[in-house]
């Protein structure tokens, strides 16, 4: 009825209350305005009690966001389990001015640590994020270190100084195309960045070591995926140790930065066009605080050297996204706003995995969370040296005939990519 009212008397804009606001209602009202061929702007006032009281806070007013319609059903998390490993704990986040970093941040503040070091290198995200965690913690103990993995000597200074006990490590240059073009700013913060992380954590007793990675690191075709698979293997081929390193490995979050989504938002508002790789490229998307709180719970419950997958749904098709977000704007796709394919990237393929080719998954007693197991394999360990030789070479080729020696799945060298 609201989708033909809106039709019949061209109303522009529909404003949601709750319970109307609710995912389920709202892709229900979606669809049935596209089915009718009629584009309105949505906007959510976020609470009903504001609403009756007359109190509505007009800045409070948002737009319907594709995180609204994407979202799934809420995930049972163990807060106590994560408590366990959190609280009352030195713990410290790297890249913790990034858009997963940050999260962390916040998340980890929820569960009171000893005290949360947020090691960034950018200046800028490190003071937003400390003066934001101090506006909404003001009595937990923060200590912002502008720092750099890629210098061994600030991390172990860091670590040291607040005697930490676990890492969470989300510091790594994840854009694929640019990535493509600067393979060894890649190789220096992606895989020796990490390995110094290891390295430090090893020497000065840290308890936990948990390592994000991407979907991009299985069968790459990227730079920045095959980085982060040779990183995976640097962590799980060292030598066992007393520090646990667990690897959570997860897909695209939504209105992370660099990411379609914001692009798209700014293409739309500056009236397009809105530009598309391909009508088949299709991505597994999350939320940012979801993602954050997966990653919390994922490395809590994995075991030393375990690779903590998190189930992402359904892949979404960008194209399909992209009319979607023009639609919820209140125009029509190709008419008002138009959508232009650019073609796919250097680096990218149409389709994204979770699991390299000799790994089985394994379900967990968590929602959404599983165990990729490594099956038998023939690829050689990584080698710090012969990284470090690449790097001296300064040559692209020798780090893509590096991949092919560690990574025999990968498809850097392919130009065709192979069947879903």
């Amino acid at each position: 009825k609201i989708a033909r009212y809106a039709k019949e008397n061209k109303i522009e804009e529909i404003i949601l209350i709750p319970p109307y606001s609710r995912k389920r209602f709202l892709n229900l009202l979606v669809k049935q305005l596209e089915k009718i061929d009629c584009s309105c702007s949505m906007k959510i006032i976020p609470g009903i009690g504001h609403a009756a009281k007359r109190e509505i806070d007009f800045s409070n007013i948002r737009k319907v966001k594709i995180e609204d319609l994407l979202g799934r059903p809420s995930v049972k998390f163990d807060h106590v389990e994560v408590a366990t490993l959190v609280s009352n704990k030195k713990i410290m986040v790297t890249g913790g001015g990034g858009s997963i970093g940050s999260e962390l941040c916040f998340q980890i503040c929820k569960y009171r640590p000893k005290i949360l070091v947020i090691f960034e290198f950018c200046e800028y995200n490190l003071y937003e994020i400390e003066r934001n965690l101090k506006t909404q913690f003001p009595n937990q103990k923060i200590e912002a270190v502008l720092g750099d993995i890629r210098c061994r000597e600030s991390l172990e200074k860091t670590i040291k100084k607040y005697s930490i006990e676990v890492i969470y490590h989300a510091a790594a240059y994840k854009h694929v195309p640019l990535l493509e073009k600067n393979i060894f700013m890649g190789i220096h913060t992606n895989i020796i960045g990490t390995s110094n992380v290891a390295d430090c954590a090893e020497e000065a007793g840290v308890k936990r070591v948990v390592v994000i990675s991407t979907d991009k690191a299985v069968r790459p075709t990227s730079v920045m995926g095959s980085t982060k698979r040779i990183a995976e293997k640097i962590i799980l081929e060292r030598e066992k140790k007393k520090t646990d390193f667990v690897i959570v490995r997860f897909g695209n979050v939504l209105g992370s930065r660099g990411s379609v989504i914001p692009l798209f938002e700014k293409q739309i508002e500056n009236g397009g066009p809105v530009t598309v790789t391909s009508k088949k490229m299709i991505r597994y998307f999350m939320s940012i605080p979801e993602a954050s709180e997966l990653v919390l719970q994922a490395g809590t419950i994995g075991n030393d050297r375990d690779i903590m997958i998190l189930e992402m749904g359904e892949q979404v098709n960008i194209y399909e996204m992209a009319k979607r977000l023009i639609k919820l704007s209140g125009f029509v796709p190709h008419r008002d706003i138009k959508i232009e394919f650019t073609g796919i990237r250097p680096g990218e393929k149409e389709y994204e995995e979770l699991l390299t080719t000799d790994e089985q998954v394994e379900h967990t007693s968590f929602d959404r969370i599983c165990i990729g197991r490594n099956g038998k394999t023939k690829s050689p360990k990584a080698k710090m040296e012969e990284i470090l030789e690449v790097l001296k070479s300064g040559e692209d080729d020798s780090f893509r005939d590096l991949c092919e020696k560690y990574i025999p799945e990968n498809m850097l060298k392919s130009t065709s990519q192979p069947e879903i």
